[in-house]
């Protein structure tokens, strides 16, 4: 077997491994991916789905049976309600790109799936693979919104104290490629100063890069 079949095989059990070109594409093409490609949009489905099944095995499990077509819509309700709120709030977040959403999903499915297999030990190989599974988009969800929320890349030389950006010479003129998203760039005029600089085109997709106001490090002064 040869160490691509390998990988392919078995990268599931590793879920914390994350291919870099994966990463890559997540991040360049993130206001691109539709939700069923996007790391995000499918850790969001993923709580859905589980909150839809946590729905229907808490009304078949619940005892006391309701007797009456009333009492049985009223805890169908009850538990679309709690469900619902945890599950779809928490999706919704994660879809919108916030981290802290991303790893409430990981320790909650650990927590739950921990839980599962202290109740229900016979059923531990199948709860650790459906734990796997998930924690696998969920981390993939949380390195992409962290990736796009790191400080850019150096972009000045310091030998020379040149911004490998470019300088704009006139609005709207279009520049190198976004270093953050890969999208075009185009020169935009700063307010208050007018001064050009070359910001990303991908705004609706999410890309903040604004040339040089959104360096980490700044230029050395000349002496």
């Amino acid at each position: 077997m040869t160490e691509r079949s390998k990988k392919v095989r078995y990268h599931w059990l590793l879920w914390w491994k994350i291919e870099p070109e994966e990463l890559e594409r997540q991040v360049r093409a993130y206001g691109a991916l539709g939700i069923l490609r996007s790391a995000r949009g499918q850790s969001a489905l993923l709580l859905i789905l589980s909150g839809g099944v946590s729905i229907i095995l808490f009304y078949v499990s619940a005892e006391p049976r309701p007797e009456s077509f009333v009492d049985a819509m009223i805890l169908l309700g009850l538990a679309v309600l709690g469900y619902g709120i945890m599950f779809g709030g928490l999706a919704a977040f994660i879809y919108r790109g916030h981290s802290w959403a991303m790893i409430c999903a990981m320790m909650f499915w650990t927590l739950d799936k921990t839980y599962q297999i202290c109740v229900r030990p016979r059923y531990a190989v199948g709860s650790v693979i459906w734990w796997t599974a998930f924690m696998q988009v969920f981390y993939m969800a949380y390195r992409v919104e962290k990736e796009r929320r790191a400080p850019p890349a150096q972009m000045y030389d310091l030998n020379t104290a040149k911004n490998p950006m470019g300088t704009p010479e006139s609005h709207g003129e279009a520049g190198p490629p976004c270093p953050e998203c890969g999208s075009p760039t185009a020169a935009r005029a700063q307010q208050g100063t007018g001064k050009l600089y070359f910001g990303c085109t991908n705004f609706k997709g999410g890309c903040r890069f604004n040339g040089c106001r959104d360096v980490g490090i700044q230029p050395q002064s000349q002496k």
